[in-house]
């Protein structure tokens, strides 16, 4: 859902501009893609280990997989 969001960013800053509508600030879409980026691994391993074809011994190299993730996205300058 999320994902969505800051894809029609543009679109809903135009129509947020034209109608007086409240959108989320910079620094707001700013956290928002970054939340994206920590969760998205996350969301693709449960996708992952739900499936019907997935066994036990999937689990440890997707959690190695999520922590290398993680590690990655250390830019983040915090909740300002």
């Amino acid at each position: 859902m999320v994902d969505r969001l800051l894809e029609q960013r543009k679109p809903l800053t135009l129509y947020g501009t034209k109608h007086d509508i409240t959108l989320p600030s910079t620094n707001q879409w700013t956290l928002l893609e970054h939340a994206t980026s920590l969760l998205t691994p996350i969301e693709q391993a449960t996708w992952d280990v739900s499936a019907s074809i997935s066994c036990a011994s999937m689990v440890i190299p997707m959690v190695i997989g999520i922590k290398h993730s993680l590690h990655q996205c250390t830019d983040d300058a915090g909740v300002q």
